[in-house]
C-alpha cells in the first residue's frame, strides 16, 4: 500500500510488470541505466502495487508524499522527457532557455 504518496517505478536494467490495484503495466526495460531513456509507470496514493520481473532485473522506485490522488498510468520511453545533449539555463524566474550542451 503507498499510503499517503505516489510512486514512480522504473526499470534499471530489464522489464517487469508493475499490477497497480488489478491493472497491469508492461515495462519493457533497457539493457543497462546506460542504454538510455526508460519507460515508467505511476502507482497513485491508498494504492496497491506489485512488481515482478522472470529477468531478475533491476528497478529504481522513487516517492513524495501528495494530497491528491492521480490515476495509475504507463509512460513509454519515447514520451519520456529527457535533456540528453541539452542543458536548461535559467537567466531569470520569468524564463529560461534550452541550449545544447556542446554551444555552452
Amino acid at each position: 500500500m503507498t499510503g499517503d504518496s505516489e510512486w514512480i517505478g522504473r526499470p534499471l536494467n530489464g522489464g517487469c510488470t508493475l499490477d497497480v490495484e488489478n491493472e497491469k503495466y508492461q515495462l519493457p526495460g533497457r539493457d543497462s541505466v546506460l542504454s538510455g531513456v526508460s519507460d515508467f509507470a505511476h502507482v497513485p496514493r491508498a494504492a496497491r502495487a506489485q512488481i515482478a520481473s522472470g529477468a531478475e532485473g533491476r528497478f529504481a522506485l522513487a516517492g513524495a508524499k501528495c494530497e491528491r490522488r492521480l490515476p495509475a498510468r504507463y509512460g513509454p520511453a519515447p514520451e519520456v522527457p529527457n535533456g540528453f545533449g541539452q542543458q536548461r539555463v535559467f537567466p531569470s524566474r520569468e524564463g529560461g532557455s534550452v541550449a545544447l550542451a556542446q554551444d555552452r
